[in-house]
Formats: structure tokens, C-alpha cells, sequence
């Protein structure tokens, strides 16, 4: 025969047992209870935090490793400034040159926008026409580039009192100067020949090109030399007189070639040139071995002054 068994539900053991039977009541067997449902929401969100910092840190260290790969590529380029220009002087030997004829072309069309003085020419002056005259700070060597770069033919001077040197290029025209300075077409065009209109209305222009004035009062455009055989190409009028009315020259230019005895004074070659003094100063200067003497460039060209405009004197230069 089985007793019967009492429980004491009144102890702390008793009513434990009785909670858990109670709660586990009413639920299928195996599911999770509340309390470890919230634990693992609990541990979901700290993976799902962590998580996310490694996807921020994989995404910031990504960014340092595209960085420093840049870095490096930049580095392997040129490690320094002096290495990039050694980079680069090898492939422009005559960059010196270059810039100094840049310098030349601007301070020329510099000059041409300026109008000419008004001269009045009697037969008692110089017969010299006009002489655009400029200077233009440059180096020795950047002198001697340009040189090479246009295999010009340039002789050297010494000067002994002085200790310096000077270098000139002699021209032979407009052709020869548009060279030297690598001249495009459109500055050749501009520089060439430029008119200005004076308050009285009065046009006149200035055009490149060589010019002899004879004691008798008659203009001669020199276009060519031909020394072996002391001969002279020039254009000249019968007569300067101007025509108001129709404002032109009444005759009209014609070519002709003359012996150079016909025509006193005038230079026995082409006046234009290129010529390059060193300073006096460039003995203190260390560099000057190197190519640094620093000096000036003389830039001198003829040029003529005429009345109007003068398609017939401008087209002397083509």
C-alpha cells in the first residue's frame, strides 16, 4: 500500500518548484524562455556593433593603403626637386633659350605699339634711317642656346679692359630675325608694319624695313645685298611728293639695282643683329663658369617711317 506524500508549499524549495512548473506551463518543450530570448537579442546587437567597427575600420584602411600606394607612385616619380629637373632638362637643352627669345618677341611687339616721334628729316642730318633699338636681360648660356637651336652664326669678342665678352648674331632681315626668335606668322604679320593717326588726322606708318634717304631729298627701300658684286636692290619713287587729295604718293615705287657707290654711306651688310655683353659684373658672380655670366641682349633693327598707309612699301616685305 503507497503512502501518500505531502508537500510543504509554504518553503522557499517548494514554491521555486511550483514557479518553474507553473511557467514552463502552457509552452512547448525545448522552446527558449524570455530571460535567455533576452540574452541572446543581447549578444545579436553587440555582434551586429562590432561588426559594423570592422567594416568602418577595414573601409579606413583601405583608404591609408590607396593613399600610400599613391604616395609611393608619386615618390618613384621624383624623389626630390632637384631630381625632377634632372628629370626633365635632358629632354630641353635649349629651354634658356627659348624663354630669352619669348623675351625678345614681347619686348619687340612691346616697342611696335608705341607710335613713332614725329622727325623731320633735312638734307644736312643722317642720312641713318631709323634704328628700333631694345635690351633684354639674359645668361650666357642662354645665349648660347639659342644659337644652337637655330645653328645661327654668332661671333665672340673679348674685351680687354673690361675683361666681358660679347656675342652677335648679324641678321639678315625680317625672315632672319622672325627665325632667331622663332616668330610665328601671325607676330611676323603684326610686327612687320603698324599705322598710327595723329590728332591732325595725319596717318602714318612704320614698317621693318631698311631704308636710305639721299642727299637729294628721294627715299631708297634696300631689299637685297649682293656684296660680290657691290651691287644694292632697291626701290625707290621719281618723286616724293604727296597727293592730299587722294592721300598717296604721287609716283609709284620701281625697282631697280644700283652699284653701292651710288649710295653713300650705307651699311655694307644688313644693320640688324643680336648682341649679347656681358656684365662687367660677372667676374664676382661664381656661376659665370657655368653658363650664369648675366649680361644683356641688344636687340637693333631698321625700320622706315612713311607717310599713309602704303600697301606698295608693306608689300616690299613679302
Amino acid at each position: 500500500m503507497i503512502s501518500p506524500v505531502f508537500v510543504d508549499t509554504t518553503s522557499p524549495v517548494a514554491e521555486g518548484a511550483v514557479g518553474v512548473s507553473t511557467e514552463s506551463a502552457g509552452r512547448p518543450d525545448g522552446a527558449p524562455s524570455s530571460k535567455e530570448l533576452t540574452a541572446l537579442s543581447s549578444t545579436v546587437h553587440r555582434l551586429e556593433k562590432s561588426a559594423a567597427a570592422a567594416t568602418a575600420a577595414c573601409a579606413s584602411t583601405r583608404m591609408r593603403m590607396a593613399n600610400m600606394e599613391l604616395q609611393w607612385q608619386l615618390a618613384s616619380v621624383s624623389l626630390s626637386g632637384l631630381s625632377a629637373l634632372q628629370d626633365v632638362l635632358p629632354f630641353d637643352r635649349f629651354a634658356l633659350g627659348r624663354a630669352l627669345a619669348a623675351c625678345v618677341r614681347s619686348r619687340l611687339l612691346e616697342r611696335l605699339r608705341v607710335c613713332p616721334p614725329r622727325r623731320v628729316v633735312s638734307k644736312g642730318s643722317s642720312r641713318n634711317p631709323g634704328m628700333l633699338v631694345f635690351e633684354v636681360d639674359g645668361t650666357r648660356l642662354a645665349m648660347e642656346q639659342l644659337v644652337q637651336e637655330k645653328n645661327l652664326v654668332c661671333s665672340t669678342t673679348s674685351h680687354s679692359r673690361s675683361a666681358v665678352t660679347t656675342r652677335t648674331v648679324s641678321l639678315s632681315g625680317l625672315s632672319g630675325l622672325a627665325h632667331a626668335c622663332s616668330m610665328s606668322p601671325s607676330v611676323v604679320h603684326a610686327a612687320k608694319c603698324r599705322s598710327f593717326e595723329h590728332k591732325n588726322r595725319q596717318v602714318i606708318t612704320r614698317v621693318l624695313l631698311e631704308q636710305y634717304r639721299h642727299i637729294d631729298g628721294r627715299v631708297f627701300f634696300v631689299c637685297g645685298r649682293h656684296p660680290e658684286r657691290r651691287e644694292v636692290d632697291v626701290a625707290v619713287r621719281a618723286t616724293e611728293r604727296w597727293d592730299d587729295r587722294n592721300k598717296k604718293y604721287e609716283s609709284p615705287l620701281v625697282h631697280n639695282t644700283m652699284g653701292s657707290s651710288e649710295l653713300p654711306a650705307l651699311a655694307t651688310s644688313f644693320p640688324g643683329s643680336l648682341s649679347w655683353r656681358e656684365s662687367r659684373s660677372s667676374g664676382v658672380d661664381g656661376g659665370a663658369d657655368l653658363g650664369g655670366a648675366p649680361g644683356k641682349l641688344l636687340v637693333t633693327f631698321p625700320f622706315s617711317v612713311v607717310r599713309g598707309v602704303c600697301p606698295d612699301v608693306v608689300a616690299l616685305l613679302t
